[in-house]
This record gives structure tokens, C-alpha cells and sequence, in this order.
């Protein structure tokens, strides 16, 4: 591979340049002053010790590499397209101050990036991995395809926007995940909402998964309403709406579920079947909310089913089948059988 290494700044003023099958390594400023570059699928690294600053002025990069390994920053001056990956390396800082980003490729963040009021937009053909400990301002999901658009690491968002109809799929598995405002889920791919019982999820406006498919494992928390399609548990699950009502249109899997005191006095539906709750160790689902766990569907689980003391009144509409795992179930407050 060849590369075009250039120590001070780039000027592309009224001209083209293309790379042609260089990749660039940058020691300065980047300004595109009505001028065209053209990356083909060749990267541009940023590798200085100072600050440096990037104008794109309208041209797309390919692939992307800020390795800026100074107590210095990279900032962006316009907004930034991306049709490959965009990389941040250790020790480096990519500040989009305020200016959007769009990226079709991966987004691997190890060092630092510093979003200020920007939005960065997912919008790739194809899957899409989001990497590292990032703090997004607005982030919107437009993938073009039937993958799957996955944040691997504890990520903050304040507002998040996924565009659909779109049949890719959403997946959230780092150890921390916080959303401040409402999230609703447009896509009809599906979404993991974690991945191990210790995950935490926070939805601070609530959320909405519409028809998608949901695995699930860790807190899903919320200080809204929580609407979920079919839910699967693949580990153990707790859920916490603060005072807030639950929906779920159905439950399966073989992971025990916890519905925690401070649902408080919202109402907890479950609209369809309850199948194969339950690991068998433990009580398969444990309700500790003061307010109605109403389950509409028929009810199947491989241990037992415990209401704590002070919970709320539970329904059972349809039939009810406790497995012989180690825990029998236990009420303590007002049960209704109307199936």
C-alpha cells in the first residue's frame, strides 16, 4: 500500500483530488475550500501532536482514522460524511462541536469524542458495529438493510431517533445504556436490549418497541410508559417503569423474570401467552409491584410464581401451569382466576 504522508495542512481550493489508491496520513489542517475530494476506499488518517482542524466542504471520506495522540483535539468545522469507518484511536479526541456526522461503516471509538449539539446518523447498507464509551447528543439509526446495527459498549444518548419501516435489527449490549428523552422503535428487524443480567438499561422518557421481536437481559428501567412486541428473556430480566404502566405483547424463554417494587402502582400487562418462564432455580417470576400484574394469556412456567408481601392484586385470565423446578409459588395478596 502507498501512502501520500503530508506533515503540514491540505488545501483543496477550487481543484480535485483523488486519492486513486493512496491512503493520506495528515499532520495538519484539512480545508476543502470548494474544492472535490474524491477517498474511492482509501483512509485519511489525522496523526498529528497539535490540534487540528477538518472542513470537508461537502466531500465524503472513506475510511477515517483520528490518531491525534496529543492532549490535543480533532475538530470538525463543517459537517462530516463517512462511507466507511470512522475510527478513534487511544489516547485521541475527535470534537464534532456541534456539526452532524453521517457514517455508512463501523464506529469504533477508542479513545474520546466529544459530541457537543451534533447528531450522528447510522446509515449504512449493511451491519453496522458501534464500539467503545460513547456520549452521544442526537443519534438516528437509518440503516438500509436486513443487519443489524449493534452498540457494544455503554453508550448515553439523548435523543434517539430510529427511522423505519426498515427490516435491520438493533441491538444494545454494553454493561450501562441511558436514553433522556422517549425512544420509540420503527424498525421491523428486532432489538436485544442486553445481553447479560448485569446489563443496565435506562429509558428516562420511555419506550416503545412497536411489532419488533425483543431479547432482553439485565434492568430495563424506565421513568415512562414501557410497550414491548414479543419478548424473549435470554438472562435474567427485572423490570422497573417507576410508577409507570407495562405492556408486553407475549414472554418466553427459559430466564427468570422480576418485576420490581418500584414499578409502584402502574399496571403490568402481559397481552398474550407466558411460555417456558423460568430457568428453574428460583421463582420463575417474582412480583414485588403494589400495582395489577394482569396476565391475559395462558401462563406456563418451570418453577413457581412468588408475590412478596405488599404487591398488588394479580389476574390470571387463561390457564395457569407451574413447572416442578425448586421454588413452589407463593401468594400473598389478592389473586383473581378468571380464565
Amino acid at each position: 500500500d502507498e501512502n501520500l504522508d503530508i506533515n503540514g495542512d491540505l488545501t483543496i481550493e477550487e481543484s480535485t483530488l483523488d486519492a486513486d489508491g493512496y491512503n493520506i496520513n495528515i499532520a495538519g489542517n484539512w480545508l476543502n475550500d470548494e474544492g472535490t475530494f474524491n477517498a474511492n476506499e482509501n483512509a485519511v488518517t489525522f496523526d498529528d501532536t497539535g490540534t487540528q482542524n477538518i472542513t470537508s466542504g461537502g466531500s465524503s471520506f472513506y475510511n477515517l482514522d483520528i490518531a491525534n495522540t496529543s492532549s490535543d483535539t480533532v475538530y470538525l468545522q463543517d459537517a462530516l460524511d463517512v462511507q466507511g469507518d470512522l475510527t478513534i484511536e487511544e489516547d485521541s479526541t475527535l470534537d464534532a462541536d456541534g456539526y452532524s456526522i453521517t457514517i455508512a461503516g463501523d464506529w469504533t471509538n477508542n479513545g474520546t469524542f466529544t459530541s457537543g449539539e451534533s447528531t450522528v446518523t447510522f446509515d449504512g447498507e449493511g451491519e453496522q458495529a458501534i464500539s467503545g464509551t460513547n456520549t452521544f447528543y442526537n443519534v438516528t439509526i437509518n440503516n438500509r438493510s436486513s443487519g443489524t446495527v449493534s452498540f457494544t459498549g455503554p453508550t448515553t444518548i439523548a435523543g434517539l431517533t430510529v427511522d423505519g419501516p426498515d427490516a435491520y435489527s438493533i441491538s444494545f449490549t454494553g454493561s450501562s445504556n441511558t436514553f433522556t428523552n422517549a425512544v420509540t422503535f420503527s424498525n421491523t428487524g428486532g432489538l436485544t436490549l442486553g445481553d447479560e443480567a448485569t446489563d443496565d438499561i435506562l429509558f428516562n422518557g420511555g419506550v416503545d418497541t412497536e411489532s419488533n421481536a425483543v431479547n432482553m437481559a439485565g434492568t430495563v428501567r424506565t421513568n415512562g410508559t414501557m410497550t414491548f412486541g414479543a419478548v424473549t428473556l435470554t438472562g435474567l430480566v427485572i423490570l422497573n417503569s417507576n410508577g409507570n404502566d407495562i405492556e408486553i405483547a407475549s414472554l418466553t424463554g427459559g430466564q427468570d423474570l422480576i418485576l420490581d417494587a418500584d414499578i409502584g402502582p402502574g399496571t403490568t400487562t402481559v397481552t398474550g401467552n407466558v411460555t417456558d418462564l423460568g430457568d428453574g432455580t428460583g421463582a420463575a417470576i417474582t412480583i414485588n409491584s403494589t400495582g395489577v400484574t394482569d396476565f391475559k394469556g395462558e401462563v406456563t412456567t418451570t418453577s413457581g410464581i412468588t408475590q412478596a408481601n405488599g404487591a398488588g392484586r394479580v389476574i390470571f385470565r387463561e390457564d395457569v401451569s407451574v413447572g416442578a423446578g425448586d421454588t413452589p409459588s407463593t401468594f400473598n395478596a389478592n389473586v383473581r382466576l378468571s380464565g
